[in-house]
């Protein structure tokens, strides 16, 4: 039996989180006379997992997904080996990103209301796949992303796209993706952070700073606040290895 490392909330009667031998393995972290919301913060069955995903190189980990198509953006961030043990690189071979991408795409289209697209890769756009996530993964680790105007020397493009503008008979204008492979996925990824950017919800968008884990979690703290994309799980493991270091180091003076 296989296990992931993260944590998963259930919403269960508050009479049951009474008996704990229904909820082994588990703790009830908040709930009402009628409710409570159970956190499972050990190990998750692989053969518990939902395999009929909506995006599904985050939902592995058990991620809320991040809104509207944004999610696109946090999916391919979340194409990474991460885990305990560890998932596969959804980008590791051409076989498993053509799924992944066919997936994706065809979620994508579904939340914009839009004609699934066809997109066709080879080894090169796999290649090129890796370093925009790369890239993406560099610019969220941004100390402040809501500091200062940046540096000219910051200004430089690290990825451009092409896109077509559409008047509908409606009147709205939309954005239309362009290109092919690698070039195409690219174009919908920057449109859906331009979006984000437009209703300030960019810098929600988060890599955990656990560097064992590096997760992207979408932060839906209310002053925008959090580091980890789970406390329980990162946050206690990462505060816990701080301390003993500390503890070291008094023991060394």
């Amino acid at each position: 039996m296989g296990y992931v490392g993260y944590e998963h909330r259930t919403s269960v009667p508050a009479c049951d989180a009474q008996r704990p031998h229904l909820l082994k393995g588990r703790c009830v972290a908040l709930g009402s006379a009628e409710r409570a919301v159970v956190v499972d913060v050990g190990p998750w069955p692989l053969e518990e997992r939902n395999y009929g995903m909506t995006w599904p190189a985050s939902e592995r980990y058990r991620l809320e997904a991040a809104p509207a198509g944004l999610a696109l953006v946090q999916d391919l961030l979340n194409t990474l080996a991460a885990g305990k043990p560890r998932e596969p690189d959804l980008l590791g071979d051409l076989t498993t990103a053509k799924n992944w991408i066919g997936e994706d795409l065809s979620t994508w289209a579904r939340e914009r209301d839009r004609p699934e697209p066809q997109v066709e890769i080879n080894e090169h756009d796999l290649d090129e796949l890796r370093v925009l996530r790369g890239e993406l993964q560099d610019a969220l680790r941004t100390p402040d992303r809501r500091g200062a105007e940046p540096a000219l020397a910051d200004l430089s493009a690290l990825y451009s796209a092409s896109a077509g503008l559409r008047m509908n008979r409606d009147s709205r204008v939309s954005i239309e993706p362009r290109g092919t492979g690698w070039r195409y996925i690219a174009c919908l990824v920057l449109m859906e952070a331009l979006e984000a950017q437009q209703t300030n919800v960019w810098n929600r968008l988060k890599i955990c700073r656990n560097p064992r884990c590096s997760v992207a979690f979408f932060d839906r703290s209310r002053n925008n606040s959090g580091v980890w994309h789970s406390t329980r799980v990162c946050g206690n493991i990462e505060n816990l290895r701080a301390h003993r270091a500390r503890a070291r180091a008094r023991a060394s003076d």
